[in-house]
């Protein structure tokens, strides 16, 4: 099984589909799995050489139970070590909620190493961690009740992958609140496109972003934020660059 190796974390990591190489990163508590349930995998693998990675604490990836190894540079780092173990110099890169938060360290620690930069569900603003915090500290069922709440009804297997997470690890992976990314706003040279649903809290501060940093959004309107991750149709155009342009500044 193909495993890329950052400080002695082993990192999983799948590659499917043909054309440009595109990283693909999932959201907090989910595995590559999840990207292939939701059918995304399959929509952009004719047209991407797609590298699905599963982040450390996660899926058949190490789980730290050390709050000081979800250190985001450590997490840009995994993804880079993938990267090189491919012997690939510049991605395109697509993450959602915790992925997408990854994709910013990119941008913020190896710029060099993107092509282009395509966020869902996360911004890089500073942030409390603590509803997580609380959701966790009463276990992996709490969260299923919450993710099955917002998203509606999971698959059996998406469940069943929730269950069979390191609770510890997931715990350690928010125990820190996270800091801003980017100490000022940036000057990203590659193409940046950022989604957010119209029910999802971060609406604003995604949006705000954009604006900012000169990015494309997209507001994806009738979604909170989990269920835009596991019904991700929408999402695709967007990841593509087909998508039609809304201004950063425009309502939803």
């Amino acid at each position: 099984m193909p495993f890329a190796v950052n400080g002695g974390v082993h990192i999983y990591y799948e590659v499917q589909g043909s054309g440009p190489p595109l990283v693909l990163l999932h959201g907090l508590s989910d595995t590559m799995e999840g990207l292939r349930e939701n059918g995304l995998a399959a929509a952009l693998a004719p047209s991407r050489r797609l590298i699905l990675i599963d982040a450390r604490g996660h899926g058949r990836s190490d789980k730290p139970h050390d709050p000081g190894a979800y250190d985001l540079a450590l997490r840009v780092a995994d993804v880079l070590a993938v990267l090189d173990a491919e012997s690939i110099r510049t991605s395109g890169y697509y993450g959602y909620s915790m992925g997408g938060v990854i994709g910013y360290g990119l941008a913020a620690y190896a710029p060099d190493r993107l092509s282009s930069l395509v966020v869902g569900g996360a911004h890089p603003y500073a942030s409390s961690t603590e509803f997580f915090r609380q959701i966790f500290a009463a276990g992996l069922k709490a969260w299923l009740a919450v993710l099955q709440q917002a998203a509606g009804p999971l698959p059996e297997t998406a469940a069943a992958r929730i269950m069979e997470n390191d609770l510890d690890a997931l715990r350690a992976s928010i125990a820190n609140d996270r800091q801003a990314v980017f100490p000022k706003t940036p000057e990203l040279p590659f193409p940046v496109r950022l989604m957010a649903a119209d029910g999802d809290p971060v609406f604003a501060l995604i949006r705000q972003f954009a604006t900012e940093a000169g990015a494309r959004f997209f507001p994806l309107k009738g979604f909170n934020h989990f269920s835009a991750y596991v019904r991700p149709q929408d999402q695709v155009p967007v990841i593509l660059g087909a998508g039609a342009f809304v201004p950063s500044g425009a309502e939803s």
